[in-house]
Order: C-alpha cells, then sequence, then structure tokens
C-alpha cells in the first residue's frame, strides 16, 4: 500500500504543495531527462512509499523507484528492469534534495549497497 509524503501548512490544516514538491517531487515526473518538461508537471512522487529515518542528528528519507519505465532520481535508467528493486536513500540540506545512496534489493540476500550513488 502506497505511503506518500506530504509536508503540512504551517497551521497544520492543509498540505503545502510547494514545500511538499520541493521535498518530494520526482525531479523529472518520472520522465527520461531528455524528455522532461521544463513546465510544472502534476505531482509525481519519487517513490510510492516513503520511509523516514535520523542518522547522526540529521533526517533522511528513502524509497523504492517506481520502475517500470519510470526514470530514477536524475532522470535516467528509465529501460532498467530492476530499478524497482532499488532503495534511494534522500537528504534534504539548504533546499536542496538529493539522492546519497541506494541499496539493490536481493530477495536472496536482502538489501546490497551500490556505492557510489549514481550520478
Amino acid at each position: 500500500m502506497p505511503q506518500v509524503a506530504y509536508v503540512a501548512s504551517d497551521d497544520y490544516k492543509t498540505i503545502d504543495d510547494s514545500k511538499t514538491r520541493k521535498f518530494f517531487a520526482h525531479p523529472t515526473a518520472g520522465m527520461p531527462a531528455s524528455q522532461a518538461s521544463m513546465s510544472p508537471a502534476p505531482f509525481s512522487p519519487i517513490g510510492d512509499s516513503v520511509g523516514f529515518f535520523k542518522f547522526r542528528d540529521q533526517f533522511y528519507f528513502d524509497t523504492f523507484f517506481q520502475g517500470n519505465g519510470w526514470a530514477d532520481f536524475e532522470g535516467h535508467r528509465e529501460n532498467q528492469l530492476d530499478l524497482r528493486y532499488h532503495l534511494a536513500v534522500f537528504h534534504r540540506e539548504k533546499n536542496v534534495t538529493r539522492e546519497v545512496c541506494e541499496y539493490l534489493y536481493d530477495p536472496d540476500r536482502s538489501l546490497v549497497p551500490i556505492l557510489p550513488a549514481p550520478q
């Protein structure tokens, strides 16, 4: 079941669409970088389910990429069949969300780190 993250407004009564997009929207709306539009697209999250964790006093979020023809965070690897098994870890600092690393889920070996994170 999808668990999409949203950022609440300052009064917690509505969703802050602008901040939600800045934190959790896929930068190319899932399209390959060569096909991504410069105009605002409908909200497309980086992944269907988002998890949060704290490490060394910093907060991170993670999600599995959509796969099935969707591009990765940089708008690449759209044709990589196992992309949906890639768990990406993100950190947001100074108004920039960046991918920190990826793990490849292998049912026989659990999570296998992919180092370094793709650029």
